[in-house]
């Protein structure tokens, strides 16, 4: 259990001497598009009253994915990067992508969903 532990704090660690760099450089480089958007208030109560759901791999979904269909215009979908292709696969056009990660495999998942809005 303590080599488990170790081994995750190692990790840890060089993931974040590795990335805090790009991360950086990556911030700075979207100041620009930061101060030209308006931000996040024009969300403030866009969605007032609706349940969201939000769609992240795991086993609950895999259980689960049948009803995303009958939500689909119930409720506000937010979906991680990895679940677009799925989800657009079945039909559902998620309201919202979350895309958290910089890595240049992330932006695969957009592109080739981009055909499809």
């Amino acid at each position: 259990m303590l080599e488990d532990v170790l081994a995750y704090c190692r990790t840890s660690i060089n993931t974040l001497v590795l990335n805090g760099r790009r991360t950086c450089e990556n911030i700075a480089a979207n100041i620009p598009w930061y101060l030209r958007c308006a931000g996040i208030d024009e969300l403030k109560n866009a969605h007032a009253g609706m349940p969201a759901i939000i769609v992240s791999a795991g086993p609950s979904l895999r259980k689960n994915m049948h009803l995303l269909r009958e939500a689909k215009d119930k409720a506000i979908i937010i979906a991680t990067q990895t679940m677009l292709r799925p989800l657009i696969d079945m039909g559902i056009e998620p309201h919202y992508v979350t895309s958290l990660d910089y890595h240049d495999i992330c932006t695969r998942f957009l592109r080739i969903c981009r055909r499809n809005f």
